[in-house]
């Protein structure tokens, strides 16, 4: 990858910077200014305090997006922004409450692929206070805080998201922050053969801990509301919410690897299939129910031999 192919464009779109909230963001946001070589970087949407950061750290900011009835941001819009505004060809959209390690370009230099998603786990800190970015050790000290204090994230949820432009196009108007649509993007990279890479191996995220709002109905409205089920409808349901394991590639100290296959990896890859050819849909479906019976066939068989000896 050139030199001019590796400049990146970030993009995230703010909550009000208030409170906790406001300390965590920032965090993130100073963080991303000390990616070598320094990204474009672009704050979307008119949340209180966004355009103020955005001149203070020398940022762009774009005001305007589109949201909901609920005033909730839509990723179509988001995406299609970014896709306007950026200018670089490798656009990054990323949660604003994620600190970035300096080095995260030197991954994705390794990258040889045209076109691909690079996705990632996420490591969970209680932060409260601004880090010091002045102290020529802060990446050392906050990692070395993550060693002894942070929990990794399950694969299904995926806080960032690093592709060339023209992977994602005509995404679908996902309410942000209300689940399922990063597991949607997920799926629509496999599904358009793109190769879809975990670099959690390579890429240490730090995910500052914050809650859902000041009373115990706004996380429920975030986690069981309307706009969640409005988002997973228009996904397709579960089966179209894929997750970190869902990956066809990992990225390794080592190397780029191919993922092998697990029953549950195959049975996500016949529904790839079907989706892609569905002309095919109905025996691709058909074939393998008979493969998943004779399985259970078998591992009844062995289960009973097992059991007598």
């Amino acid at each position: 990858m050139n030199d001019e192919a590796k400049m990146l464009t970030i993009f995230a779109v703010p909550k009000a910077f208030r409170g906790h909230i406001e300390i965590i963001q920032r965090n993130a946001i100073r963080s991303w200014t000390r990616i070598q070589p320094r990204p474009e970087i672009l704050l979307l949407g008119d949340d209180p305090g966004t355009e103020q950061v955005a001149r203070e750290f020398g940022l762009r900011h774009c005001p305007d997006i589109e949201r909901n009835e609920f005033g909730t941001p839509l990723l179509s819009d988001i995406f299609d922004r970014a896709a306007k505004e950026a200018t670089n060809n490798l656009l990054c959209y990323v949660n604003s409450d994620i600190i970035f390690p300096t080095t995260l370009s030197e991954t994705i230099a390794k990258i040889r692929f045209k076109k691909f998603v690079i996705i990632g786990q996420r490591w969970d800190l209680d932060n409260e206070n601004p880090v010091d970015f002045e102290d020529p050790k802060w990446e050392q000290k906050l990692n070395d805080r993550r060693k002894a204090e942070a929990t990794l994230h399950e694969p299904t949820g995926i806080d960032y998201f690093i592709y060339p432009r023209g992977c994602y196009e005509n995404i679908l108007p996902f309410a942000l922050g209300r689940g399922i649509w990063d597991n949607w993007l997920v799926f629509r990279g496999r599904l358009s053969a793109i190769p879809v890479i975990d670099a959690t191996r390579m890429i240490t995220v730090i995910h500052q801990n914050h809650d859902y709002g000041s009373r115990p109905e706004d996380a429920k409205w975030i986690c069981e509301g309307p706009e969640r089920q409005a988002n997973l409808e228009l996904a397709g349901g579960y089966s179209s919410a894929f997750t970190i394991d869902d990956t066809n590639f990992v990225i390794l100290p080592e190397g780029l690897k191919r993922r092998g296959l697990t029953k549950k990896r195959l049975d996500r890859e016949m529904h790839l299939l079907a989706k892609r050819h569905t002309w095919l849909a109905f025996g691709i479906n058909f074939f393998w129910k008979i493969l998943k019976r004779i399985d259970r066939w078998f591992s009844k068989k062995r289960t009973i031999h097992n059991a007598t000896g």
